[in-house]
């Protein structure tokens, strides 16, 4: 447990691995020169590591160890490991790390749900019943990196007693797990699983962490309004897209026409006729005159008018929630996000706030009407 402690905050896991593995093998060894009569407690083991490194300090009680264990301990190492294989170097980083530790000496002697210094506990229920609700809190007010030895200890404590089996809890819920590696809360949420335990993950930012375990092990995801632009749209990624139809492109026309024709005929003739003959009677003169007038005239007019309106639609993949949509969200509203069989996911709008909560006219059960 102390050497997941030391190595939280590191982020990569070849290097980590080797790096435990060395300190817990330095800390077991330590550990097995203590006397099996007392317990392995920080102040001991502390007081030990220092014995190793050659130092003297005085004991405060519980932590004073007796002349065997002393005697063990300086001839823990050879010469060489001390020299050249960076054993010491180790005992003195592990020394200086568990000084954070020194205050959890007491917490042991504490009736159940108190709490040492820089750890907050409330309890719902006094005694040994199990209580209701059990708060166990890190202390704002501390050092900042005390304050964070103290969290991963503290998750630490947690996820061992969940990996026991001696959680006894339905529901457990985590807050500000942005402080904790993704490996230590998937752990968590695996070792729940198997004892029937809930777990319920609270992120203050949406970021490489969050994102690599939020909607885990087919779990619902809740997300409250998001101010930044790149954590709103992981979020709206995360919730999936849809095929819709949209349209591409659209064609409108419009056409009038007018056409008037006007043609007007006239046409005038004249004849004249004039002829001399001659008969045994003597001669004759005939002559005629005629003209003839004709006079025409024609209107015509035609109109027509056209309309064409076309539109053509593609399929396209669109986010279901917009980015916007989780930036503007009121402080009481949030959207909560069930992954269902197959990585589908059915997104739910909630609003929590009281006008709308205690409403005479809200539902005190959900609707079971298809």
């Amino acid at each position: 447990m102390l050497v997941e402690v030391l190595h939280s905050a590191q982020r990569d896991l070849d290097a980590s691995r080797h790096e435990r593995q060395a300190d817990r093998s330095v800390i077991r060894e330590v550990a097995q020169c203590l006397d099996a009569s007392a317990p392995v407690s920080i102040g001991r083991l502390r007081q030990a590591l220092l014995i190793v490194q050659g130092s003297e300090v005085s004991g405060n009680g519980s932590g004073t160890l007796g002349a065997g264990e002393r005697e063990r301990l300086a001839e823990l190492f050879g010469e060489a490991q001390r020299r050249h294989g960076g054993v010491m170097e180790r005992v003195t980083r592990i020394e200086r790390a568990l000084r954070d530790f020194d205050a959890l000496g007491g917490a042991t002697s504490q009736p159940p749900g108190a709490a040492g210094p820089g750890v907050a506990g409330r309890s719902s229920e006094a005694g040994e019943r199990r209580a209701g609700l059990h708060v166990i809190g890190v202390d704002k007010q501390s050092d900042e990196l005390e304050n964070d030895r103290f969290a991963d200890l503290l998750f630490q404590l947690l996820l061992r007693r969940v990996r026991l089996g001696a959680a006894q809890a339905d529901v457990l819920v985590v807050l500000g797990a942005d402080r904790i590696r993704s490996e230590a809360l998937e752990s968590l949420m695996t070792h729940a699983e198997q004892g029937s335990t809930r777990v319920v993950l609270f992120f203050e930012h949406l970021r490489r962490d969050a994102i690599e375990i939020v909607g885990s092990g087919g779990a619902a995801a809740a997300f409250l309004v998001l101010g930044n632009h790149h954590e709103a749209k992981e979020a709206s990624e995360f919730i999936g897209s849809e095929y819709k139809w949209v349209e591409s492109q659209h064609t409108a026309s419009a056409s009038r026409s007018l056409t008037q024709t006007s043609s007007r005929q006239e046409s005038v003739s004249t004849a004249r006729k004039l002829g001399l003959s001659g008969s045994l009677s003597g001669p004759s003169l005939n002559a005629s005159l005629g003209q003839d007038r004709a006079e025409g005239r024609s209107y015509g007019e035609a109109f027509g008018q056209g309309l064409e309106y076309a539109s053509a639609e593609e399929r396209v993949r669109e986010a279901v929630l917009a980015t916007e949509v989780l930036m503007s969200l009121p402080a009481t509203g949030m959207i909560r996000v069930a992954v269902l069989p197959g990585s589908g996911r059915r997104p739910i709008n909630i609003d929590c706030h009281p006008e709308i909560a205690l409403s005479p006219r809200a539902a005190r059960a959900a609707s079971t009407a298809a």
